[in-house]
């Protein structure tokens, strides 16, 4: 598969000052953090140049193509909150009206899964790199020519949409803007969903995931030190085929077959299961019309829910935004402007502006956004 870009900008090196390194966990230290560190200039200066730039700034939607279009669109397309007093409820209004989003598209890196089996450090670079080209205002225009740049905004928030980040590069993050002196807005899909479970009491969990996501334990790891005393997860596979129904009830009855307690909670971490379909499955069978729904609707809690990745990512950081009053207060639509990580010359990773149209793995030809958005991306173009 073709190789992604990262933002030469991206690519800069950080250095800590020295009496931040006692912050940070030496062991665990990434090798790339360390080189860069190494270097007063560079990525390092951009990061302790980076200000906290409050409700200016965009937010950054940071991952593989695939992933990270669907987590836009339903960013820009979102109405669950009231925009005056944020009240759970629709009012009509885009949740993020006025805001910006950058999407940066990890074609060079695409897909994460092959990092997990052996090099998880490359991956937890790659995050970085990309969280450095979100911060950095300037990108280019071709892999090819590396004078011919781009200006875009600095990010306030970056939005990471892979599951496998919540646990290879988000602390990465964190820890390099801790070491310029700084503090990252980072929100990532394992952290959303557990926020959205809470730890008042403990939770039964099953994630219906993809195997590369159960071969990581990101969800055992992250959430085993989140939720509650005596909390419960289990990461499962379904059935590959069929409708949304089938694969459900596959996955159900893996959980049952391993006995295990009531499930309270269904984390839905596959961005292409329509969550629609899954809600209607749960209902038909909480109607037990046959004996299969019964012994199914044994095993679920009386207060059962679906926690879609993807909805508790738009709440965390609206949330967030509406906490630290980082909205932008404009009056308009939500835009979105598209980035993609490409393969120099050189063979670096380098940063590209997309405007309006974005490369499709599947036919091999750009898109236009408005093609595929769940409602019409309002696209800002570039200057």
């Amino acid at each position: 598969m073709k190789k992604l870009i990262i933002p030469l900008l991206a690519i800069l090196s950080f250095a800590a000052m020295s009496c931040k390194r006692g912050n940070t966990d030496d062991k665990d230290l990434l090798e790339f953090v360390r080189q860069t560190v190494k270097d007063s200039t560079g990525t390092f200066s951009l990061i302790k140049g980076y200000h906290d730039i409050g409700s200016l700034g965009t937010i950054a939607i940071i991952g593989e193509p695939e992933k990270s279009i669907l987590l836009a669109e339903r960013f820009v397309s979102s109405d669950k909150f009231d925009n005056i007093d944020g009240k759970v409820a629709k009012d009509g209004l885009p949740d993020f009206s006025g805001e910006s989003f950058d999407v940066i598209l990890d074609a060079y890196n695409d897909p994460y899964e092959h990092f997990i089996a052996s090099d998880t450090d490359s991956l937890r670079e790659a995050i970085l790199r990309n969280v450095i080209a979100a911060v950095d205002t300037a990108c280019y225009i071709t892999p090819f020519n590396k004078d011919a740049k781009l200006r875009k905004s600095s990010s306030k928030i970056f939005v990471l949409s892979s599951s496998l980040n919540s646990l290879y590069g988000q602390q990465d993050v964190d820890t390099l803007f801790k070491m310029a002196g700084k503090k990252a807005k980072v929100i990532s899909p394992v952290f959303a969903a557990s926020e959205a479970i809470g730890n008042k009491e403990p939770a039964n969990v099953v994630v219906w995931a993809d195997n590369d996501v159960a071969q990581s334990f990101v969800y055992q790891k992250v959430l085993g030190s989140r939720l509650a005393k005596g909390s419960k997860v289990s990461v499962i596979v379904p059935e590959p085929l069929g409708d949304v129904s089938s694969r459900l009830r596959s996955l159900l009855a893996k959980y049952i077959t391993e006995g295990k307690d009531p499930l309270s909670v269904l984390i839905l971490d596959d961005y292409g299961v329509d969550i629609d379909a899954l809600y209607l499955s749960v209902e038909s069978i909480r109607k037990e019309l046959t004996e299969e729904d019964y012994n199914i609707n044994k095993l679920l809690s009386k207060n059962f829910r679906i926690i879609d990745p993807i909805d508790a990512l738009t709440e965390s950081c609206y949330r967030m935004m509406r906490k630290e009053n980082r909205f932008t207060h404009n009056i308009a639509y939500p835009k979105a402007r598209f980035f993609q990580t490409e393969e120099s010359e050189s063979g670096d990773p380098v940063l590209i502006g997309l405007s309006d149209r974005y490369m499709s793995a599947e036919i091999g030809q750009f898109i236009d956004v408005n093609t595929v958005a769940i409602k019409p991306f309002y696209v800002s173009e570039h200057n």
